[in-house]
């Protein structure tokens, strides 16, 4: 995601989800101390890398009438084979029975995708079995039930055939969320419409039938509800979601304002105005599955602009109890979860103690919790799986939101949601329980086709793909020291002709300068290089960190424009405030001075530099050169931050060990390859092996600790 079509506009449908920074480890082999040496002379004699197969697809099916009794479950795991199992009654005894899986519903189903064999009925007239679908078998079922299609599971014998109309599952992971803006006409805080073809989404032969047959849930927006959508449209709207087997949510404000909280995110009219939803969505003949809470805790606790009401975690929990309570009072089955953001004071230490409140004001965990991220927070990575680690230790399924910020164009805003979905799943701890595709910005405009390279369908169709598990190790050979590893599909497959890109990041405070470049926006005549450290969207994490210059330059080259950039007068020309540790000893790399942060995550520590002239529309290079380890990576990060009458941007340079690129080979017929690692100089290094995947297959990453001597 964070490449190939996504990334930067570019369009090959070979290659999705190129990485750009970071992604993943799937499996690891950790070597400390010299080089260990690999078992067998070649990276293919290595096992495959060992995964948990999760269900992807299921269908569910019922068998009513005289000729059988009984369920039926078809279900898809992501190594892309999967399972068939059937259990009826009221057979003829001891009677053989053929099991088919076929096109089209009942009671006319029409031809075979998938023969399961025979079974044979007890004495009693029971049946009951579990069959495998080989990949073909499951592959041509998701075709068929693919957006409104459909197929049945047939069991034939002694002269009749019993029916079951396979049904969409949630019982899987993740289960797809699905939100797009709609039209809507601009107000103040949005000053933009939506995605203009969004209500052709609800076409009989909208080009998204694959990916609708992996959309599990479609999100309404309450503000299109309660004011855009005529009855027309939501009669459409509920017509195709059922015709497509797909569950309806809402997103609403569960808290009343009063005396505090008019015109507060989370302030919408409580029950009463998402049951008046409600009932308008059954008027339409459609069925609400799902609410989804708007932020009530950040924005009734944490929050603190105009009319914050900084109620404490136990008064939120009571208010959120208070209209789960109301709204299952009027409709049982209506499951109510949260959304919240990682934003701002809030930490995943804090939700983890909001869903701890909610458990105990309810009785009950909450169904699911949603992640809203700032994407420009430096440590949602870890934040994120620490939280998703939470949830699910207390029964909460996690979800995530994939989505850009303010990128100009539908590419660049699809290319970031890209990365941020692979930073998470393949850094993390793989897919979360529900993946959410939401947008409230200017972009996406364009939801359709699924096949388009810049399009909203098409990033859940891209992230639909078949996952694939990378593996690597290091070993010691006659030409000095290597990485070895293998790339393979899920279902074990080896991924042959694949390249590899090879990449060590220094882990022990090696020097390094990082830099960023980019456009100057506009509005900015001037602008400061700034230094956060456990502050505005930085750590918290312990900062130690040694920094020996920090400069800006105009176009492609031209003075660098930051007062005083390498501390020789130590921080006099520098602003600064916090209370972390600052100081400026003589530099450990020649003359002159240094800039030592040691800062704990409880600190937090804010640098500036002298305000330089900028022109908008410019190009500039920023940089700073700097010793940070591993450990400190997070805590902190560099920015020009650009300024018209006020902030007009900052463009964010972490402040974390970057890799050291290697090169790329192929994997060859067994998905095997090496890399040599003879250019390293002496240190502990982290090695990180990447595949952008293709148009059929996700990307893969794998990481091994070395130290070189």
């Amino acid at each position: 995601m964070g490449g190939g079509r996504w990334h930067r506009g570019m369009a090959r449908r070979t290659r999705r989800w190129a990485a750009r920074t970071v992604v993943a480890t799937l499996v690891a082999a950790i070597l400390v101390g010299p080089l260990a040496t690999v078992q067998g002379a070649s990276a293919s004699d290595s096992p495959a890398a060992a995964v948990s197969p999760r269900v992807e697809s299921a269908w569910a099916a019922a068998f009513t009438g005289a000729s059988g009794r009984g369920s039926a479950t078809v279900r898809v795991l992501d190594t892309g084979a999967g399972t068939a199992a059937v259990a009826l009654a009221s057979l003829r005894a001891s009677a053989t029975y053929t099991l088919t899986v076929r096109r089209g519903a009942c009671p006319s189903p029409g031809q075979v995708i998938a023969s399961l064999g025979t079974a044979r009925a007890t004495g009693a007239g029971a049946l009951k079995t579990v069959r495998p679908l080989s990949a073909a078998q499951a592959a041509a079922v998701r075709t068929a039930t693919a957006g409104i299609g459909r197929a049945s599971l047939t069991v034939t014998g002694a002269g009749r055939t019993a029916c079951a109309t396979l049904a969409k599952s949630t019982a899987v992971t993740p289960r797809i969320w699905f939100a797009p803006l709609p039209p809507m006409p601009q107000r103040l805080g949005r000053m933009y419409v939506g995605s203009t073809d969004f209500a052709a989404l609800f076409a009989a032969n909208a080009p998204w039938k694959a990916t609708a047959g992996r959309t599990h849930v479609f999100k309404l927006y309450g503000e299109w509800l309660g004011g855009t959508a005529t009855d027309a449209d939501l009669r459409r709207v509920v017509a195709a979601l059922e015709a497509r087997g797909i569950e309806i949510a809402i997103e609403e404000g569960p808290l009343v304002a009063g005396a505090c909280g008019e015109g507060v995110e989370g302030f919408a009219g409580g029950s009463a105005e998402t049951l008046r939803q409600i009932r308008r969505i059954e008027a339409a003949g459609g069925r609400v599955r799902y609410v989804a809470m708007d932020e009530p805790y950040f924005f009734a606790s944490l929050y603190d602009g105009p009319d914050a009401c900084r109620w404490s975690v136990e008064k939120v929990a009571a208010e959120v109890a208070r209209f789960v309570r109301e709204v299952h009072a009027a409709r049982p089955s209506v499951v109510v979860g949260d959304i919240e953001p990682l934003a701002g004071a809030a930490t995943a230490e804090r939700y983890a103690e909001w869903l701890g409140a909610v458990r105990d004001a309810t009785g009950a965990p909450l169904p699911f919790f949603h992640l809203d991220l700032d994407w420009g927070r430096t440590s949602w990575p870890s934040e994120a799986l620490r939280l998703q680690e939470s949830a699910r230790s207390g029964g909460t399924r996690f979800g995530m939101i994939y989505n850009g910020t303010a990128e100009p164009t539908d590419a660049a805003w699809l290319g970031a949601a890209g990365v941020h979905v692979e930073t998470h799943e393949l850094d993390g701890d793989g897919p979360p329980d529900d993946a959410v595709f939401q947008s409230w910005t200017d972009k996406p405009d364009r939801v359709l086709p699924e096949t388009g390279a810049h399009t909203f369908t098409g990033l859940i169709e891209a992230y639909t793909r078949a996952r694939t598990a990378m593996e690597v190790a290091a070993a010691m050979g006659a030409e000095g020291p290597r990485a070895m590893g293998r790339l393979r599909t899920l279902g074990g497959a080896p991924v042959a002709g694949a390249r590899v890109a090879v990449s060590a990041t220094p882990l022990d405070g090696a020097y390094q300068v990082l830099e960023i470049a980019g456009q100057v926006p506009a509005g900015a005549t001037r602008a400061v290089m700034g230094i956060r450290v456990n502050q505005e969207g930085a750590g918290p994490a312990d900062a130690d960190l040694t920094v020996y210059e920090v400069g800006y330059v105009t176009g492609a080259g031209g003075p660098n424009l930051v007062t005083d950039p390498s501390f020789a007068q130590g921080l006099d020309r520098w602003g600064w405030w916090g209370d972390g540790v600052a100081t400026t000893p003589e530099s450990d790399r020649g003359a002159g001075r240094m800039l030592r942060i040691v800062t704990p995550a409880d600190r937090s520590l804010g640098i500036n530099s002298a305000e330089f002239p900028v022109t908008p529309g410019a190009t500039y290079r920023a940089w700073i050169a700097v010793r940070v380890p591993d450990a400190s990576a997070g805590a902190a990060y560099a920015a020009p931050i650009f300024l018209g009458t006020d902030e007009v941007r900052r463009d964010i340079l972490a402040i974390a060990p970057a890799p050291i690129p290697l090169g790329t080979v192929t994997t060859d017929a067994s998905g095997g390859f090496t890399q040599g690692l003879t250019t390293l100089e002496a240190g502990l290094y982290r090695v990180t092996t990447s595949w952008t995947g293709d148009a059929k297959r996700w990307p893969a990453r794998a990481r091994a600790e070395v130290r070189l001597p």
